[in-house]
């Protein structure tokens, strides 16, 4: 394992369990297609999570307890073993699917660039936005199946993430879009901070036909995928400290001012980022309800 794909382990701890994350940066032959892979395991105690919108899909495989999707109002989908999260455009909870106070999950997976689904099943993002789809439903189920097995059968963080990658090499060649890959990953690098129109020039594209193409392969607007990039590195940047300057936050995620930020914070977390500093979890990234 070279060093570019090298393991990166995380502990948390908290009063409501522990649980250990190992990530790997995805290696060269992946990289168009997939930001990182990761596998997690531990002992949870929570009633629920809530996940941001971050402007990446998830590919998981599920090993440890089953997990439960919320809808609106009391509405609850029981989540397959394996399946695609899509884009998400605002917070979705999750919940264990467990009346004990305590559980132990583990699951394995990659995070996928928008316009992952495309280049690695042919199947355009438009497709995932908002949804969750099992695996099975888009590739054999006996293929699933093996693979899950698999994976229950490794011991180790590492053999079980070069497990999925082989899984997702045997897919086959990478499906491209340049124009369109290009405008992702310019949008990426900026933070979202680019303007579409430019982006759209450099891409030889009129705006039209970017945002048109954009949204097939990727299943948003390019704008609005921009927002929610620029959203996810406001809270990446946010330092563990209690005192925030939130206004310098603002400008050096690229926000032309403090109350944008807040419109998104609102927006895509259903929170303030003074509410949403205090109800954070140890990863940073997500609010447990410890119910």
């Amino acid at each position: 394992m070279t060093s570019a794909t090298a393991l990166r382990h995380h502990r948390f701890e908290t009063p409501f369990g522990g649980w250990r994350v190992s990530v790997m940066d995805a290696p060269p032959d992946l990289e168009p297609a997939v930001a990182e892979f990761w596998d997690t395991s531990g002992r949870f105690a929570f009633a629920r999570e809530q996940l941001l919108p971050r402007g990446s899909l998830f590919l998981v495989f599920n090993l440890g307890t089953r997990q439960l999707r919320h809808g609106g109002r009391d509405e609850r989908e029981r989540l397959p073993r394996a399946y695609i999260w899509g884009l998400q455009d605002g917070p979705v909870w999750t919940a264990p699917d467990t009346a004990q106070p305590g559980f132990d999950g583990a699951s394995v997976g990659a995070r996928l660039h928008a316009g992952g689904t495309a280049a690695l099943f042919g199947i355009p993002g438009s497709s995932f936005r908002g949804r969750v789809v099992a695996l099975e439903d888009i590739l054999p189920r006996a293929t699933v199946e093996r693979c899950l097995d698999r994976l229950s059968r490794l011991a180790d963080p590492a053999g079980r993430i070069q497990c999925v990658a082989a899984f997702l090499r045997r897919l086959g060649m990478l499906r491209a879009d340049p124009e369109i890959d290009w405008a992702v990953a310019m949008i990426r690098q900026s933070r979202g901070g680019l303007p579409i129109g430019q982006i759209a020039d450099a891409a030889g594209l009129s705006r039209r036909v970017l945002t048109r193409r954009f949204r097939e392969r990727i299943g948003t607007a390019p704008k609005r995928y921009a927002r929610v990039v620029k959203f996810f590195a406001a809270i990446e940047a946010i330092k563990p400290e209690s005192v925030v300057d939130w206004a310098g936050l603002a400008v050096d995620a690229g926000y032309f001012d403090q109350p944008h930020m807040i419109r998104d914070f609102r927006e895509f977390s259903g929170l303030t980022p003074a509410d949403f500093l205090k109800e954070r979890a140890a990863d940073g990234e997500t609010i447990v309800d410890p119910g």
